[in-house]
């Protein structure tokens, strides 16, 4: 809308009606270059538009002089002094005051407007969860990364951080989506606990509005090991045995899961980390019911039980049996 304004001492003043009875300016309303000339410019505003009968032509007042619109400095020009209310297109509210905005530009902003560029992947490349006592220690390990938008990526701007270790890995990168990093000697990063990394990677947007920070983080996980399977002989299992069952032998964080067990004649094994949450119940997945189970029993930590990077956890390993042997394949929930 173009401001309304009091034009009504103009009209009064200067014996023109180029604007309607509520001070409204109006581009189907008309003058000649005298009129027009009479009008005060301190009580003009950037924008105001009127019909000029000696010249035939559309014109507008830039704030500084009369101009015609479409037939030089002011071609296709949009000028208005407030803000826009909404979010059109790419123009988000708020946007403006517009002085002899060019139509192509607001067609640029409201069609194509500036897309900020984000990670949609980043991570160490083979690596997401390591056994407890492991350790990211390749001298040439690669770091990958992924942006949209890249073409709104400042030149040269991406860091890399250890944000647990908080040490900077890498800087001033450009954004090529992979650089090999020396982790090896006193870079090597190693856990002999559960537990978890965090790396950071950042790039900077080239805004027009203003250059700003954008980030993604990726998490490395170092867990225990399970044991489940097969068992040939009633009795209580050490170390060497337990890490031999092979139904399920592999880090995680949980006793839960399904596991599925081919027909043969033997007694079924669980051997869970002590420190976790314990099972409460070992049920047949076909029938609903449970299945027997013997008491549970302990294996110390230490020893026969360290994992190959010389670790156990704390308190050992809490290992399950089931009373009877179990010929046919079954899948056993436990909880």
């Amino acid at each position: 809308m173009v401001r309304r304004l009091d034009w009504r001492s103009v009209r009064l003043q200067h014996g023109y009606n180029a604007f309607d009875s509520e001070g409204q300016c109006s581009v189907d309303k008309a003058m000649t270059t005298a009129q027009r000339n009479a009008m005060p410019t301190d009580e003009l505003y950037a924008g105001d538009r009127i019909w000029n009968t000696t010249t035939n032509t559309l014109q507008v007042w830039t704030g500084v002089a009369w101009a015609d619109v479409g037939s030089g400095g002011v071609a296709d020009t949009f000028t208005h002094a407030g803000t826009t209310p909404y979010n059109v297109g790419g123009i988000p509210a708020g946007s403006g005051p517009y002085v002899l905005a060019t139509i192509q530009d607001l067609f640029e902003e409201l069609l194509y407007p500036y897309v900020h560029p984000t990670f949609s992947a980043f991570g160490l490349t083979g690596i997401t969860v390591l056994e407890v006592g492991d350790s990211i220690d390749g001298a040439a390990q690669a770091i990958t990364w992924t942006t949209t938008t890249p073409g709104n990526v400042a030149v040269n701007s991406i860091d890399i951080d250890d944000v647990t270790g908080a040490v900077n890995l890498e800087t001033g990168l450009a954004n090529s989506g992979t650089v090999n990093h020396d982790f090896s000697g006193a870079g090597a990063i190693v856990f002999n606990v559960a537990a978890t990394n965090q790396f950071l990677i950042t790039g900077t947007d080239t805004d027009p509005a203003g250059p700003s920070n954008f980030t993604r983080t990726f998490d490395v996980y170092w867990q225990w090991r399970k044991y489940v399977g097969d068992q040939a002989g009633a009795g209580n299992l050490a170390g060497a045995a337990i890490q031999a069952l092979s139904i399920y032998n592999a880090v995680n964080t949980t006793c839960a899961g399904t596991y599925s067990f081919g027909a043969a004649a033997t007694y079924k094994t669980f051997a869970f980390p002590a420190l976790w949450v314990q099972p409460v119940s070992f049920k047949d997945l076909a029938t609903g019911f449970n299945v027997p189970m013997e008491a549970s029993y302990n294996v110390a930590a230490g020893g026969a039980m360290n994992n190959a990077f010389g670790q156990s956890p704390a308190g050992g390993y809490t290992v399950y049996r089931t009373t009877n042997i179990i010929g046919g394949a079954i899948d056993i929930v436990v909880v």
